[in-house]
């Protein structure tokens, strides 16, 4: 009975865990793409203080 009790509970633990899981991937994900896009901006403001003090 224990074993079969034992075995309900981390059957629930592991669903449980399932949504956990994801939502912090989601969350990952969307801070990835948040640091992919000031990465990109900090290039093109370097490319424009570059081509600024070419032209000086």
């Amino acid at each position: 009975m224990r074993r079969l009790a034992r075995g309900l509970l981390l059957g629930l633990a592991v669903l449980a865990m399932g949504p956990v899981a994801a939502q912090t991937s989601k969350e990952a994900e969307r801070k990835l793409q948040k640091l992919r896009t000031e990465l990109k901006d900090v290039a093109q403001e370097r490319r424009t203080l570059e081509g600024q003090r070419g032209q000086a």
